[in-house]
């Protein structure tokens, strides 16, 4: 986790006392929880269904402002169950990070859900392996290595498998 700051600015635009309740896998991708600050992030993947205000299902796309900053968030609706298709949003998803990534490769991108350990972290894996061209056993190491509490589900774990293994 990172250092605690004094008052952060949420999504909704309202000051609050917080910590920082995600780890960078990178310099530029970070997995975190639903307390997670959007301040620094100019696009959030938002997995934390149903809580994100879409339907089971689906996705939505909306850019929000607080103060002087613009963030894209794109809010999945996706239960942590093991047989819940995480495949449909990997494949609606990833083409349109790779036209963000190849915009501004140096944009920060935060994959959150609720507890950071599950539906984030096999999207921000898919993003690792699909957009920084890294291999599935290398992105697997990286995340454990950098958020300890990762537990993805087993069925969202057989996926990458099938799909990413060579």
């Amino acid at each position: 986790m990172n250092k605690p700051k004094p008052f952060d600015l949420n999504l909704y635009g309202a000051w609050t006392s917080s910590y920082d309740f995600y780890n960078f896998i990178t310099d530029t991708v970070a997995i975190g929880d639903y307390h997670s600050s959007y301040e620094q992030f100019p696009i959030i993947i938002n997995a934390n269904f149903p809580h994100n205000h879409v339907t089971l299902d689906s996705l939505k796309t909306f850019e929000c402002k607080q103060l002087f900053r613009k963030h894209t968030v794109y809010s999945i609706g996706l239960r942590d169950g093991i047989h819940e298709p995480i495949n449909k949003f990997i494949d609606l998803l990833m083409p349109l990070l790779k036209k963000e990534y190849e915009k501004r490769p140096h944009t920060k991108i935060l994959f959150h859900c609720f507890a950071g350990k599950s539906r984030s972290v096999i999207l921000a894996i898919a993003y690792l392996i699909e957009v920084h061209n890294m291999t599935l056993d290398d992105a697997l190491k990286l995340v454990y290595e950098k958020r300890p509490i990762v537990c993805p589900n087993d069925g969202f774990m057989k996926f990458l498998y099938e799909r990413y293994k060579i």
